[in-house]
């Protein structure tokens, strides 16, 4: 076997890796330049232990002996593989200039741990690396070194995985844990026994923060303290029933061949197993948890929905506000320039506290009813946001007259932001009205409004402004009696260029993350650790040309939950904001947006009157272009003719006429108009993503946009926060109807 010698003469060809060719202003002044005999350089076979030294540059030595020695390209160890490491991937007839910018796979390292392979193709020896996951085809955009967008199809599970949590695995478990929970079925409605918190919230470390917490409560005098100028009174049913207005609203709900009129006076509520007790016969065949859930008129547009935390006792308890309509008047000038902007006059408002009885297993007790236990009358405007505080406070039990249901912060139309403490809400077998005249704490920025609010801790709230500012504001000093009748906030920074229309916190896993989005259609992440307004601080994220408020932190999966462009319902990983992948997609304009603490599943509203359940866990792991969803009902709504006023009383009257409940009679509508509600769906699975949408529209045509009732909006969703009755979900929607239901199975 004869013995090769670095000395020896090999065959030589042109060096074609050319970083500037291709450049026509380039051209001209090379050929003139550019002297004949051009560096060589030569393809040897190359071993493994070489592999190292090819992947990192040309060394100063070899890059001159390579001059020296006439453009041998042979380094003075006798080793050229330091100076073709550029060329040798290439062929020969292959400029840089015609390659695409294709991805290469994603390693913690440029060197790999085992060897690589060499094998022939063609007869050039070249060498390849083994993928770790599919690449995607065709030409691929890159930000800040990845790929832009997540293609599902292009990407195996371990790629997503990295992708989404980075390379360490144990920020991976949780998502991994979640996903064998509750992602290896096709599920996407939640099971009572696989309730569970997030993964990646540490229970000895929240367990602590919410000690320090509570010191800070105690060390300023305590939550009785903190929260004695609170004023409210007990008023009369006559001159509470002013700030619960409403109308009554018919509904069309039952089997679908044969649905009954129903209707409710403003407070009042129905068991949905009312409208399948004519169908006595399939009832039988039915679970005996079917349709465990109540069907209430709330009077007006539901415009906020928050269940109250921490409530392990026989009730669960629900906040609603809606938005009543009052007679028209004239404006005054600043409310006429930008009503958006500027604070609005003060009006007559509340907040219906509604009490639902719990079995011992979780569901709903249609036996012992709901019932409307209080009605919180402010003057401060419309409601805009409730939000009751997620972590546990040291507030005292409630006993058998009273209940407890924590802090509750609200946004207000006359700009400000207001912490009311709902200790000693009474339940009594009437309703009991309580008018407020003075909150606790109460703010409002200087020159702007607030327009969405966050819970950061149990101590800390953020607020985002009409003016692109977002204020975080300290309750235990805020609230101190020798503060500021509009306290000043801790924090106070700009964040987006505009009007901010929602904002979230990453509570519990990551509490000093903020997500916010503007009207401009910019989504931002901040950390508050940093100094604020610090390019550190702020990382912007996704922008989308269709503006929506609907903003939710999924904690299960790290995710950014928001609306895009073409009703798609999309998912930031926290490591990646500036991408996302498609989770679901629905029929009309998302209106209506819920994420739950209890389990991955989301509920997505939209103006069409649809309420979608999606299975989020699915929608990240699984590698294809379809989504599973669930429509859990569907409401619509139509005004009543001149002809239709309503003249037959009763409840429960079958329609005339009615072919699948698509019509109505004559004299049995109701002067506000008539509501269907539809239920009964299949799992659908849906195209969620860009290229199957694409060729979706290719082959039908484009989607057409529709124009929905007002009233068949879906506006507000939530879903229980408690393990207790994780299942339990809320939906209001336009016309003042607000559903009950306990979807675990």
């Amino acid at each position: 076997m004869e013995r090769r010698s670095a000395h020896k003469s090999t065959p030589r060809r042109r060096y074609t890796v050319d970083a500037f060719e291709g450049i026509a202003e380039l051209e001209d002044a090379r050929s003139s330049s550019e002297e004949p005999g051009l560096e060589d350089v030569d393809m040897e076979e190359d071993s493994a232990e070489d592999f190292s030294a090819a992947a990192q540059p040309p060394s100063p030595s070899s890059a001159s002996s390579s001059a020296s020695d006439g453009g041998e390209g042979v380094s003075e160890d006798g080793n050229d593989m330091a100076s073709d490491a550029g060329d040798r991937l290439l062929a020969d007839d292959i400029s840089i200039a015609d390659i695409d910018d294709e991805p290469r796979p994603f390693r913690e390292s440029n060197i790999p741990a085992t060897p690589s392979k060499v094998h022939s193709n063609k007869g050039v020896r070249r060498r390849t690396r083994m993928p770790q996951y599919a690449t995607p085809s065709g030409p691929v955009t890159h930000t800040r070194g990845t790929s832009s967008v997540l293609n599902k199809a292009s990407h195996s599970n371990e790629g997503r995985r990295r992708i989404f949590y980075g390379g360490e695995m144990e920020d991976a478990k949780p998502a991994y844990a979640a996903r064998e929970k509750w992602g290896m079925d096709e599920r996407v409605l939640p099971k009572r026994s696989a309730m569970g918190r997030s993964g990646y919230v540490d229970e000895a470390g929240m367990g602590r923060r919410e000690k320090e917490e509570a010191g800070l409560w105690e060390g300023c005098g305590g939550l009785e303290a903190c929260f004695a100028g609170q004023r409210w009174e007990e008023t009369g049913e006559s001159k509470g029933r002013e700030y619960l207005r409403g109308e009554k609203a018919a509904f069309l709900m039952g089997p679908f061949m044969a649905p009954q009129r129903y209707e409710l006076s403003v407070g009042g509520s129905m068991p949905l197993r009312e409208a399948w007790k004519e169908d006595a016969a399939r009832m039988q065949k039915r679970p005996t948890n079917y349709k465990n859930g109540f069907m209430l008129n709330a009077g007006g547009r539901v415009n906020c929905l928050a269940w109250a935390p921490h409530q392990h006792g026989q009730y669960q308890y629900l906040a609603v506000s809606v938005l009543s309509e009052r007679p028209t008047t004239q404006p005054s000038d600043e409310e006429s320039e930008a009503p958006a902007f500027s604070s609005q006059t003060r009006a007559k408002s509340s907040i219906q506290i509604w009490a639902f009885g719990r079995q011992e297993s979780g569901t709903v007790d249609t036996a012992a009813g709901c019932h409307l236990t209080a009605v919180l009358c402010t003057d401060w405007g419309d409601i805009k946001e409730l939000k009751f505080c997620p972590s546990p406070t040291a507030n005292p039990p409630s006993s058998n007259d009273t209940v407890d249901l924590g802090l509750l912060v609200g946004i207000w139309s006359d700009g400000s932001i207001r912490v009311l403490r709902l200790n000693n809400v009474p339940l009594t077998s009437t309703t009991a009205y309580l008018h407020i005249t003075n909150a606790a704490f109460s703010s409002r920025p200087p020159d702007t409004v607030c327009t969405c609010l966050s819970w950061l801790s149990s101590t800390r709230i953020a607020a985002g402004c009409a003016n692109g500012f977002v204020a975080i504001w300290s309750l235990p000093h805020a609230t101190q009696p020798t503060a500021s009748s509009n306290a000043r906030p801790e924090i106070y920074t700009s964040i987006a260029t505009t009007y901010i229309l929602s904002v979230t916190s990453c509570y519990p896993s990551r509490p000093n993350f903020i997500l916010t989005y503007s009207m401009s259609g910019q989504l931002h992440l901040t950390d508050l650790s940093r100094p604020p307004g610090s390019p550190a601080s702020n990382a912007p994220g996704l922008r989308t040309r269709i503006v929506y408020s609907r903003l939710a932190w999924h904690d299960h999966l790290q995710i950014a939950v928001h609306v895009e462009d073409n009703n798609f319902v999309r998912g930031s990983p926290i490591r990646r904001v500036f991408t996302s992948t498609a989770l679901a997609r629905v029929k009309g304009t998302a209106t209506a947006l819920a994420v739950s603490a209890c389990h991955p599943y989301m509920l997505v509203g939209s103006a069409s009157g649809a309420v979608s359940a999606v299975n989020a866990v699915t929608g990240v792991w699984e590698s294809n272009s379809f989504g599973l969803q669930l429509v859990w009902f569907a409401h619509e709504w139509r005004p009543a003719r001149g002809d239709e006023v309503d003249s037959v009383g009763g409840n429960g009257e079958v329609m005339d006429g009615v072919e699948g409940g698509a019509a109505a009679s004559r004299g049995r509508v109701g002067s506000n108009g008539l509501s269907r509600i539809a239920e009964g769906f299949k799992i659908d699975r849906d195209v969620i993503s860009k290229e199957g949408r694409v060729e979706q529209e290719t082959n039908a045509g484009p989607l057409p946009m529709t124009v929905f009732e007002e009233k068949s909006a879906v506006s507000a969703l939530a879903w229980n926060p408690n393990i207790e009755a994780g299942g339990w979900a809320a939906a209001g929607m336009g016309d003042g109807l607000l559903r009950i239901e306990d979807l675990a199975t």
